[in-house]
């Protein structure tokens, strides 16, 4: 699991459309409860997640709790990661992904290993 440092990042705003960025979360019970008192734009406590997907993986972040009309609001809690560790990381999920794609393939009974 990874350790986390109370540190909040330099670079804590997500863009607009932060699920290029995050696309894949989980809910983070374990955060500590003062990163409770961090309001998007309208006001309200934002949803504390942690990006499970990508370059980004293990990394919190609040984002705007309206479901109905999501202000674009997004905190990151924790630093970026180094180069390195996002450079691994992201090679990681490519090989991951054309794993997945080769297992889809071959039980559509496609032989993905096959030259063509």
């Amino acid at each position: 699991m990874v350790s986390w440092s109370d540190a909040s990042s330099s670079d804590n705003s997500l863009p607009h459309d932060y699920s290029d960025v995050c696309p894949d979360w989980i809910y983070d019970s374990h955060f500590p409860r003062e990163d409770e008192e961090i309001c998007c734009h309208h006001g309200l406590r934002g949803i504390r997640r942690v990006a499970i997907r990508g370059e980004q993986t293990g990394r919190r972040y609040i984002v705007c709790s309206n479901i109905i009309q999501d202000c674009g609001f997004a905190h990151w809690v924790d630093p970026e990661w180094p180069n390195p560790m996002k450079k691994r990381l992201f090679h990681l999920w490519i090989n991951y992904e054309l794993g997945q794609n080769c297992v889809s393939r071959m039980l559509k009974g496609e032989r993905p290993w096959k030259r063509r």
